[in-house]
Formats: structure tokens, sequence, C-alpha cells
């Protein structure tokens, strides 16, 4: 009489496997699978699910003796589940974690009910290698348009932060990035990119002089405004015995017409008036 004899073959790298179920063990006993937890304290991990619109919810869960998949859902159509009573329990929308956690709970308390409490084997050697974060090299995203290369930064599995500059290149065009291409880093890494805003880098200095305090205020600063550039200026204070200079901007660095551009700082000097001491003709 034939009797067939069953041949186990590892088809996973057990190092790799271990490093799986220690992070379903996390986001068991730690993330949403928290009402799956078993009365006797035995170790079990598991992994919710939840389905767009809350049509389809389960929890996948297991021990080190047996794997049991808990599925809630309508079998002939996509009914989202939303405001719906379980047992008693009111539920504004069914979750993996609130609907098929529970059930896998009170399923696998009667399946263990005898059943000795294991825990899962030791991590074999190399298990550490999975949780190290890969690395990954930058591609060059300068000069692509600004979708395309959040798209090929995405795809290497890195972030992105957008700065918007002033630039010749056209508008949404990338201009500079930090860190720079053929870098290697962590996926997850943020990547700044500088982004064109279709203005141009530099502007010119306006004509401040014979001009108030208040008045060459208002005037640089609507040129920033328009410009977009973060020039920054200072007023110095110049004493003058000329009456008509007093509370005026006398000159200025640059002077009008010179380029402004991002690392400009100008200065504006103002005339103090103060008057000429008197004579001494008795006058």
């Amino acid at each position: 009489i034939y009797q067939h004899q069953v041949e186990r073959t590892p088809v996973m790298n057990e190092a790799l496997m271990a490093a799986v179920v220690n992070t379903l063990e996390q986001a068991a006993c730690c993330g949403t699978g928290g009402a799956s937890e078993l009365p006797d304290g035995r170790p079990w991990a598991g992994k919710t699910g939840t389905h767009e619109n809350n049509t389809d919810v389960w929890f996948l869960g297991m021990i080190p003796q047996f794997t049991t998949s808990v599925w809630v859902g309508f079998p002939d159509a996509q009914v989202p589940m939303k405001d719906i009573t379980i047992n008693g329990t009111y539920h504004r929308q069914a979750f993996g974690g609130s609907v098929a956690a529970p059930i896998w709970k009170q399923f696998m308390t009667l399946v263990t009910q005898d059943l000795p409490v294991q825990d899962f084997a030791a991590d074999p050697e190399g298990t550490s290698v999975y949780y190290a974060t890969p690395r990954v090299e930058i591609p060059d995203v300068v000069g692509l348009d600004f979708e395309d290369a959040r798209e090929d930064l995405f795809e290497e599995g890195l972030d992105v932060d957008i700065k918007l500059v002033n630039s010749d290149e056209p508008e949404n065009t990338v201009v500079a990035m930090n860190p720079e291409a053929g870098d290697r880093v962590r996926q997850g890494t943020v990547i700044e990119i500088e982004v064109s805003n279709g203005l141009p880098p530099e502007a010119l200095m306006p004509s401040l002089i014979g001009r108030s305090r208040t008045e060459a205020e208002a005037i640089l600063t609507a040129l920033q405004a328009a410009t977009e550039i973060e020039f920054s200026w200072v007023f110095v204070d110049q004493p003058t015995d000329d009456v008509t200079l007093g509370g005026a901007v006398i000159s200025t660095t640059p002077e009008p017409g010179g380029s402004v551009d991002g690392d400009t700082r100008i200065v504006a000097i103002v005339g103090v008036y103060e008057a000429p001491p008197p004579s001494d003709d008795g006058g």
C-alpha cells in the first residue's frame, strides 16, 4: 500500500523570514492588531487589512503552530460596511483591527486551549541585515520638470522638499539639488530641490535719492515682493549741515541701476541735519 512521504523544502531565506515575523509581531502587539492579543500571553504575529471604502476587512495572524486568516465582507458584492452593530458594539466603519482581529482572537482562543505555549524561533545569523535601511544612488534631476524630477526621486524611495527660487530657467524647472546627484544615501532621505519660479534672479536697484526713510523702505519692500528676491537692506544715519538733506536718502550702495540679487545688502545713507554752530563775530 502506497504511503506518501511529505518532504519539506525551505523556499525562503530563514533570516529574511525571521525579520518578517518580528515585524508582524510589532504590527500585532503595538500597531492596528492589538485586539487580536490572546489571553494566555502567547507570542503571536499578524497584520490587519481594510479595503477601500470599508468593503472588505481581514486579519491574518499566526502563532508558531498555526496560521489563521479571518475575512469579513459580503461574498456577492462590494458593500461598504458602515454604521453596523456587531455583538452589541456599534461600528461607524469596519476596519481589520476593530472587526476581523477580535474574531481571530475568539477563534484562536478556542484553538489554543490545550496547546503548549511556544515562542517563534530565535533569529538566525544574518537577520540584522534586513533591518538596515537600503542605500540608493541619488538620480540627477537638475534640468527636469518638477513633476518628472519628483517621480524619479520617489521611485528610489527618497523624499522631496521643494524650494522655489528665482532663475533664468523656465518655470517649474529644477535648477539645483542637495545632496548632489550620485551620492549614496538611505532610502527616506529628504532631497531638497530648487525649482525655478520663472522670475529673474536679479533686479535693478531703484533710485532712493531724496526719498524719506519711510518712502525708501516702502520702495524696497515692494521690489522684494515683486521679484521674490530675498535681498536685505540697512539705513545708516550721516550728519549733514544741509537742511534740505535732513531725513532724506543721500546715497545708496549699490547705486541706482545697479544689480540686486539674493546676496545683496543694500546700504542707504540718510542725512541727519545738524545746525552749524553760531559764528564768533558777535553777530
